[in-house]
């Protein structure tokens, strides 16, 4: 079994260099075109399945590069994390010590990931 993982085109958030955490934003025209060229790329690949986080710009990717028009499941577990009191902020102006250090959920997953536990 193969697993493949996208993460979802451009947003503003993404051109803009900021934090979007869990916010439901639409891709930008850009993203779109992203999408529609990573469909063509994805039409080599006989996928069984798409899981996707519920967050809007990621359901819109998976809609988007779906060529098998088949259901696409979505899945609170693969969602963005929670930044905060981080969100909406420039990404040049977060220091390391407060992306890393303040999520309500992300101390589990950074010990999950450190093998830790």
């Amino acid at each position: 079994m193969d697993l493949i993982v996208i993460r979802h085109t451009e947003t503003q958030s993404n051109v803009n260099y900021i934090v979007a955490g869990r916010s439901d934003e639409q891709l930008t025209p850009n993203g779109i075109k992203q999408a529609e060229e990573l469909k063509e790329q994805l039409q080599k690949i006989d996928y069984d399945i798409i899981i996707t986080s519920p967050v809007y710009r990621a359901l819109q990717t998976a809609q988007i590069v779906n060529y098998k028009n088949i259901p696409i499941i979505q899945d609170e577990r693969i969602t963005d994390r929670n930044p905060g009191d981080l969100l909406f902020k420039d990404r040049n102006l977060v220091n390391k010590t407060e992306w890393t250090g303040g999520s309500d959920c992300d101390s589990d997953r950074r010990e999950d990931r450190s093998g830790s536990r």
